[in-house]
């Protein structure tokens, strides 16, 4: 069982299908969204016992893009000891952004919006081996 993904991305919609499909995965005790970047590091920041096993993280966002958040998280010293899986959740299709991506410390995966069931229980067997179930978004 995952006790906390962490989802952070601009688009509202985008966040309200992604989170009910890690609510009805059956292996996610609690979803945690930020549309800011920053607010996600705030909330790391200010919380030394957040324990996220998993980070979804979109690339384009205002103010502060994904990039830029895994270097900031970075510097917290929060990837040196019980490090989540971070994912880049996009739609970006651009093969610079993904050149980048897998240079890029602490980031395991780059994947294609949207987040589906079968996508998911894919991630939590792979990177957790965990059995999720895939119900229809």
């Amino acid at each position: 069982m995952l006790n906390e993904v962490i989802l952070i991305d601009d688009d509202e919609v985008d966040n309200e299908t992604h989170a009910r499909v890690l609510k009805k995965s059956g292996v996610v005790k609690n979803v945690r969204v930020f549309q800011y970047a920053e607010q996600a590091l705030e909330y790391l920041r200010e919380n030394d016992d957040a324990k996220a096993d998993l980070i979804l993280l979109d690339i384009n966002m205002p103010r502060m893009n994904g990039f830029e958040f895994l270097t900031a998280y970075a510097s917290l010293g929060a990837m040196k000891s019980d490090r989540p899986v971070v994912i880049m959740l996009t739609t970006s299709s651009h093969p610079g952004d993904r050149a980048l991506a897998e240079n890029t410390p602490g980031l395991t995966d780059f994947l294609q919006k949207p987040l589906t069931p079968p996508v998911f229980a894919s991630i939590v067997t792979e990177n957790f081996g965990l059995k999720g179930k895939a119900p229809a978004a």
